[in-house]
């Protein structure tokens, strides 16, 4: 018959190794033994919460608090307790006094930031993450929440960083990756986003989430068959997921399945009322078909819920603008770069309405503006070269000029040391490619 320290031992390393049920077996042994053995009761707590049974483990873990009132350990596992049965107030409470009990606890501030930042008390949750990182640099779980906050936050570049960190210690954990490619959308970065988003769902393939957002920045880069798939299997997982109703009725509308698209983004408002998402790409919808008077509707509804939607406020400038309104359409994206200064789109549309209203000066300094905020924003260079054609004081060869100096930009291949665009010819049934023979695109004769 083994000795009381013996069983202990035995349990535990039967628990390390992942042996549950056998350890919680040993424990119990233990406890017949020594019913004040304050571990065992502790450690018999974790197993029966390890089982989905967090009522057994408060019963258990608060025997171990009777004998050990300050253990701060004993505290955080009845926190977890506690909060696996939703009972967030008594979690708080054990979390905080875990912190009070041992100050340089770093999982027990990480556990009490999730319970603030839950409630809303987000800079104090903040606080509470960053210090559970000074004390352990390498708990990954702490890069991981701080990361989302940070996007909820729109502190993209933060996030990332955190995210990084959190993938690296954990390679295999696939929310890790979710929320890595969650900030590598937001900064755009769409290729990065896809690849982080697909080894998420190869560690979790019922991430349903993880398939929705792919089949965002699949459209964002006009992969607009494969958006579709990933929307499909995202409803698959989650039928009742208003986020994948919504992204797949913005791939339908790309698609130009107008009536298809309208009933995912209606599902994604039965699902959640409150989507300015799903308002603005019902607004898009409309503007395609020439509803302008719903569209506005449905972009201001996107406004009221969320003030600082750019979509939203670029669909109703341009719903406002086909309605002859151009002043008011003019207005609405002054208002909106107040709020987002570098965004280059709204600098282009502002050009464009100011250029047909004949403010052609105006319209230059806003497409120039918009081609320094975004190189590659051929829209803005190409209108530009046509707006500038209005200008009395240019003459033909400072618009040629100019046209060479942007369409050489785009024209020559980076590295050619030799400039061939001298002059804009416009040929019929041309294609000039930079592509093998072999790979080049037919023209038909």
């Amino acid at each position: 018959m083994p000795s009381a320290d013996d069983l202990f031992e035995i349990a535990l390393r039967d628990h390390r190794a992942g042996d549950i049920d056998r350890a919680a077996q040993c424990y119990e042994s233990l406890l017949r033994e020594q019913p004040n053995h304050a571990d065992a009761w502790h450690y018999w707590g974790v197993t029966a919460t390890q089982c989905g049974r967090p009522d057994l483990a408060v019963e258990r873990i608060r025997r171990a608090l009777e004998l050990r009132p300050s253990n701060a350990g004993y505290l955080l596992n009845l926190g977890v307790a506690y909060q696996a049965l939703g009972r967030t107030a008594d979690a708080e409470e054990c979390f905080r006094r875990a912190v009070e009990a041992k100050p340089d606890f770093p999982e027990a501030h990480n556990n009490l930031a999730g319970i603030l930042h839950a409630r809303g008390c987000h800079a104090e949750a903040m606080e509470h993450w960053k210090r559970a990182l000074s004390l352990r640099p390498d708990l990954a779980d702490a890069h991981y929440n701080l990361a989302v906050v940070l996007i909820e936050r729109g502190a993209f570049e933060d996030a990332l960083a955190h995210a990084h960190e959190a993938v690296r210690l954990q390679p295999s954990h696939a929310p890790s990756h979710w929320v890595l490619a969650n900030a590598l959308a937001e900064l755009k970065r769409y290729a990065e986003a896809e690849a982080a988003y697909r080894q998420a769902i190869q560690l979790d393939a019922n991430h349903a989430a993880a398939h929705s957002n792919l089949s965002h920045v699949l459209r964002r880069q006009g992969k607009f068959d494969e958006a579709l798939l990933s929307a499909t299997e995202a409803l698959r997982l989650d039928p009742k997921s208003a986020d994948a109703h919504n992204e797949a009725g913005a791939v339908l509308g790309c698609l130009d399945r107008a009536a298809d698209a309208a009933v995912h983004l209606w599902r994604s408002l039965w699902f959640r009322p409150n989507n300015p998402e799903a308002h603005t790409n019902l607004g898009t919808l409309c503007n395609n078909r020439r509803q302008f008077e719903q569209a506005c509707s449905h972009f201001r509804e996107a406004l009221r819920l969320q003030p600082d939607l750019a979509e939203a406020s670029v669909g109703l400038a341009r719903a406002l603008n086909r309605m002859g309104k151009s002043d008011e359409a003019i207005e609405l994206v002054r208002e909106g770069l107040k709020r987002r200064p570098t965004n280059a789109g709204e600098h282009a549309q502002l050009a464009e309405y100011l250029a047909n209203q004949g403010l052609v000066h105006e319209a230059i300094a806003e497409f120039r503006e918009a081609i320094r905020l975004n190189p590659d924003l051929t829209v803005a260079q190409s209108s530009l070269l046509i707006t500038q054609n209005f200008v009395p004081e240019l003459s033909r060869n400072d618009l040629f000029l100019e046209h060479r100096r942007i369409t050489d930009a785009i024209a020559d291949p980076p590295g050619e040391r030799i400039h061939h665009t001298e002059e804009l010819i416009r040929l019929p049934n041309s294609f000039c490619s930079y592509l093998a023979p072999a790979n080049a695109p037919q023209v038909a004769p």
